[in-house]
């Protein structure tokens, strides 16, 4: 990783001279990009490095004093102290080791393929035992820069390394700590031991975004056992613009315990949800960020075997195959149920009414519950203003409406004010639920008898609390999108998603048209397939 602690590079003398290495690199870096991780010089031997056949020389970042973090590695053959000024960069995915004379002479890794996220060839940071291994070549004669002849080490708690003395900390007899071989034979290419951590069964079971300072994550212990989440190293993590190549923008160490069966809120502030917070985090969130539980305090990706759950959310690039649905402020996010994991957001995520430190709700998602291709006569809609004749019973064969569904449509569209042409509402529609819903409709004009002009659509959700759609909600109504202007092929699509108020139990859909361009001639305007869906 990018802390230069505990790092070091093993070389080995495959052949049968001695090599002075005075002056030699080993250099790190990312697609061909290298950098000068570690330069080779020592006062041994006449000042120079000298490295026999059949040798090791082990290169530690900083030998300087046996209390020294770094001084971790027992002193094989030859041992250069660094002096703790560089470090292997977490998305490197090649480092070479180049002569006095610039000349490559070895390569480790292949290019395109970090070591972070090849944790079967090139070690890594054990997520759930905490065990850090080495990345170890299995064939010495064959070609370093072909990531598969590399292996992580493999060898059991049994064969920890006496070589090596310090142990990571947050293992336990199941999980013991360093494995690697610096100065002595590589371990074998064979399987690496599992262990898996309780805290794999942690879940972010719901999310609730109301600002980038207001907002909180339930965590779900979906498990048979307690998890104590400071000892098992559980950290809650946030990234801005979802964006984890240069890193986590925040990191919080999380502390408590958490029982089979039980939920853990973590809040932005204690302001949030009073007195019901387990803990709260300086993160702020923006809208096209992600949130994660990991093990430690970084990761490099959402597939990084430290990563216990990612959650990506509205415009996030990257996540946990595909993000939650697009998340209006005000809005929580739930797993139906408790603790429901397939790895793919959009389908273990719905929105829900919010239920911090409860089970969740679980209303599932409506599908389209109000549409005029649907209805088996007219549709609703009624004119409430404006010009010409209003048809209930579909469209002229010129504006060619589509098969099987029910439109409506207004001829002689002549008046040019904004939200002042043609004026429709739907009648008074029952939510099956409260929650967020999707308005759509397709709208074509005849352009040839208006002349080449164009119109523009807008559409408003009016809510309501009776079936008599009488008595607005607390939310009265909600404009959906700015005005759409049809295009010049006659045609226009209109989408828009909008957070239903809590006590809202039935809306009606307003669709207004009116002239771009100034009066027209007797232009007809068709509305089709208006539809509204629960998501």
């Amino acid at each position: 990783g990018d802390a230069s602690s505990y790092e070091y590079v093993e070389l080995y003398n495959n052949s049968d001279r001695t090599i002075n290495l005075t002056d030699w690199k080993i250099e790190c870096g990312e697609s061909g990009a290298f950098t000068d991780a570690y330069v080779l010089s020592s006062a041994n031997e006449a000042n120079r490095l000298i490295i026999g056949p059949g040798q090791y020389i082990v290169i530690t970042d900083d030998t300087a004093a046996s209390g020294d973090d770094n001084s971790y590695v027992r002193i094989v053959h030859t041992k250069v102290d660094n002096a703790g000024s560089d470090a292997i960069a977490d998305l490197s995915d090649q480092c070479r080791l180049v002569d006095s004379s610039a000349n490559v002479i070895d390569t480790a890794g292949e290019s395109g393929k970090p070591f972070i996220l090849y944790p079967d060839q090139a070690g890594k940071v054990d997520g759930d035992s905490g065990a850090v291994r080495s990345m170890e070549r299995t064939d010495t004669s064959a070609d370093g820069a072909n990531l598969s002849n590399w292996h992580t080490n493999s060898h059991s708690d049994s064969l920890e390394n006496g070589n090596i003395l310090v142990n990571f900390a947050g293992h336990d007899t199941q999980s013991p700590g360093t494995f690697g071989t610096p100065g002595f034979r590589n371990s074998p290419a064979s399987a690496v031991p599992s262990y898996r951590n309780p805290a794999r069964d942690l879940k972010i079971n719901e999310f609730y975004y109301n600002a980038s300072t207001d907002y909180w994550v339930e965590i779900y212990n979906s498990g048979s056992s307690t998890i104590d989440l400071a000892a098992q190293r559980v950290y809650f993590i946030r990234d801005s613009d979802c964006d984890l190549t240069n890193g986590v923008t925040t990191a919080t160490a999380l502390t408590g315990q958490i029982t089979s069966g039980n939920y853990f809120l973590l809040t932005r502030d204690s302001a949030v949800l009073a007195g019901s917070a387990d803990q709260t985090t300086a993160a702020a969130l923006n809208g096209d960020d992600c949130i994660a539980l990991i093990f430690g305090s970084a990761i490099a990706d959402a597939a990084d075997n430290r990563t216990i759950d990612f959650l990506g959310f509205d415009n996030s690039g990257s996540k946990e195959n595909g993000s939650t649905i697009a998340l209006p402020s005000g809005s929580a996010v739930s797993r139906c149920s408790d603790g429901t994991d397939t790895d793919v957001n959009a389908s273990d995520f719905s929105a829900q009414t919010a239920t911090p430190k409860a089970s969740n709700q679980c209303l599932l998602p409506e599908g389209i519950f109000y549409s005029t291709s649907l209805e088996s006569g007219d549709p609703t809609f009624t004119k409430l203003a404006g010009a010409g004749n209003f048809f209930s019973n579909g469209c002229p064969g010129s504006l060619s409406p589509r098969t099987g569904s029910q439109a409506f449509y207004n001829d002689s569209v002549t008046t040019a004010s904004n939200d002042g042409g043609r004026d429709y509402r739907s009648g008074c529609i029952a939510l099956p639920n409260t929650r967020p819903v999707q308005l759509s409709f397709y709208h074509t004009v005849d352009n040839a008898t208006l002349g080449g002009s164009s119109l523009n659509a807008r559409a408003r959700l009016y809510w309501f609390t009776d079936s008599g759609c009488t008595t607005s909600a607390s939310t009265a109504n909600t404009l959906m999108g700015s005005s759409q202007t049809v295009s010049t092929s006659g045609f226009g699509q209109f989408q828009a998603s909008t957070g239903t108020p809590s006590d809202a139990t039935h809306v009606q859909i307003r669709v207004l048209i009116w002239s771009a361009a100034g009066a027209a001639s007797s232009g007809d305007w068709c509305v089709d397939d208006v539809s509204l869906e629960g998501l």
